[in-house]
């Protein structure tokens, strides 16, 4: 791999970007952020392709750290592929399991707490465009935040700046497009309480 793309991650210019995007401001397709966030995809794939070959858990584990510099619990499983967009605005807790196939677009900020279940294909999407056809390009960044003890269903679809709360489930094929409180079970399109956990 070209050793400049893989030293990106330690760059001014990344936390730069990070920062831009925690405070949610928007990024134009011209600009030398777009750009950056162009290479940072091209070196997830490169990390995104090795680990699908790997075998053991320590090595899908030390790849996941080495990608996002150390934002992953050493306990966290992950069954690849897996997929990042920059990976470098997501933290994963302690003791979380993830199936395959699940994709993160981390731009805006991705946190997963601890004791968490994600099924397979679940996708957590933190931006959004600008409804003005000629900024289409433009992406708005906006948070995703999961607490502890969430289990996710299968073909689950987060939108961006949305939170769920501890010990809630989303059932598979449901895509939350607003905060859920805890000890809830939200299903649908878009999703809604099903009920209260006791």
């Amino acid at each position: 791999m070209n050793k400049n793309i893989n030293e990106i991650i330690n760059t001014k210019d990344v936390q730069e970007l990070k920062e831009h995007l925690n405070k949610q401001l928007p990024v134009d397709i011209n600009t030398h952020f777009s750009e950056l966030i162009n290479k940072l995809a091209i070196r997830a794939r490169y990390y995104e392709n090795k680990m699908s070959t790997c075998i053991s858990d320590d090595e899908i584990n030390n790849l996941l750290n080495e990608l996002t510099s150390n934002s992953i619990a050493k306990t966290v499983r992950v069954f690849p592929p897996i997929y990042f967009d920059c990976a470098i605005n997501i933290s994963i807790g302690e003791n979380t399991f993830i199936n395959h196939c699940c994709h993160f677009q981390d731009h805006g900020g991705i946190t997963i707490g601890r004791n968490c279940y994600i099924g397979p294909r679940c996708n957590f999407e933190t931006l959004n465009h600008s409804f003005d056809p000629t900024k289409r390009g433009t992406i708005i960044p906006k948070p995703i935040i999961i607490k502890d003890n969430v289990w996710i269903g299968a073909n689950v679809t987060i939108l961006q700046g949305v939170t769920i709360e501890e010990n809630s489930i989303i059932a598979a094929g449901a895509v939350v497009t607003k905060n859920v409180p805890s000890n809830s079970v939200y299903a649908g399109v878009p999703a809604k309480l099903l009920k209260k956990i006791n």
